[in-house]
């Protein structure tokens, strides 16, 4: 998850209750690559959102002084409960995972590098959350959580170093085990993606705007060298994957445009990079998703705040043309799925509220965006 720039040195959110949350300015140029919370990653998170066991969204976001907050639906599909706090103290970015058991647990960066977790006692929720707890680290600017095809989670961060590194649980809902490096060098942003066989495949943009990727060998098992995947002057990268189980990543260009590659056969070699039709007025974010019957849909920040979006018309097929999915003055989008399979947008407003917008049935129209428990 991303922010865009307002011209201002500061971004403020806020939630029910509590003062603004001030965030020290991510960009100045552009989203994905330009000056960021920390300079070396170009990336900032400040919402989250998963599902949980029972399908129900949640969604977690930073509040004043860094604290978690979070909101889940009360039934599946719809209903949402008011903010609750998390705790945790300073943090810049917030991602989240689901264990084997359908627990979910939270990660965040702190000051300094740090990453904090904590998990839900039981699934859905029923038993509250732990304590957070500290995997003694510093100098990490991003994080990702991917999970194995055996269902334990692996965290993987980007260093100041500009370097990868990862850890992963020993057992499925289990202790977590020490910290291994997968090298890399002066990228600036990670996205990770499983393939259809559950081998995990992870993404890294440097500082040219060209694409690498390194893949598990084998599912669960180890991980090979990095490779280019090519691509130039990109900012921000998403990864989606199709119906047939290929994997499709995103890049967001230096004028806006977004361009795609993609997997020629489930887990295999990938093609060249092409344009995804020219969105109009320039991009600032995408967030990649798929629809229920698997289609894919690419949701777009524009400069001015508004939303824009665009989708496969068929399943592993071709794409349609951008459409505007409203929203004024918005800063930040994350995308989630119900249960029921509509997909659902979460956003930071310039006012700091959070607000969303959902298909009125699955793979449907959208309907308006509305404030998330004003």
């Amino acid at each position: 998850m991303y922010a865009r720039r307002r011209g201002s040195p500061v971004w403020m959110y806020s939630f029910p209750g509590q003062a603004p949350l001030i965030r020290p300015s991510l960009f100045v140029t552009c989203l994905w690559a330009v000056t960021p919370l920390a300079a070396q990653a170009g990336t900032a998170t400040a919402l989250a959102v998963a599902s949980n066991s029972d399908g129900r969204l949640e969604v977690f976001g930073l509040a004043s002084g860094g604290a978690v907050y979070h909101t889940w639906q009360t039934t599946a599909n719809h209903s949402w409960a008011p903010w609750s706090g998390l705790g945790g103290e300073g943090f810049v970015q917030v991602a989240a995972g689901r264990q084997l058991d359908g627990r979910l647990e939270v990660f965040a960066l702190g000051p300094g590098g740090n990453v904090r977790h904590v998990a839900q006692l039981r699934p859905r929720g029923d038993g509250g959350w732990g304590d957070w707890s500290s995997f003694d680290t510093e100098d990490f600017v991003q994080i990702e959580v991917g999970r194995n095809a055996d269902g334990r989670l692996e965290l993987f961060v980007l260093g100041d170093d500009g370097a990868v590194y990862h850890v992963w649980q020993d057992t499925a809902n289990g202790p977590w085990g020490g910290w291994s490096t997968l090298g890399g060098r002066g990228y600036r942003q990670i996205a990770v993606g499983p393939n259809a066989d559950g081998r995990l495949e992870l993404f890294a943009l440097d500082g040219r705007g060209s694409v690498h990727h390194a893949w598990q060998g084998r599912p669960d098992g180890p991980w090979g060298d990095w490779s280019p995947l090519e691509g130039r002057g990109l900012r921000q990268i998403a990864v989606g994957r199709n119906a047939d189980g290929r994997l499709e990543v995103f890049g967001l260009g230096e004028d806006g445009s977004v361009s795609h590659a993609w997997q020629s056969e489930a887990g295999g070699a990938w093609g060249a990079w092409s344009v995804l039709t020219f969105p109009g007025p320039p991009l600032a974010q995408i967030e990649a998703s798929a629809n229920a019957d698997g289609r894919l849909e690419v949701a777009g920040l524009r400069g001015d705040g508004a939303v824009d979006h665009v989708w496969q018309t068929t399943p592993n097929g071709a794409w349609g043309e951008w459409s505007p999915l409203a929203g004024r003055d918005l800063e930040q989008i994350t995308v989630g799925r119900n249960a029921d399979g509509r997909l659902e947008t979460f956003a930071v407003g310039g006012d700091g509220r959070v607000y969303h917008a959902w298909q009125t049935a699955p793979g449907s129209a959208w309907d308006a965006w509305v404030v998330l428990q004003p």
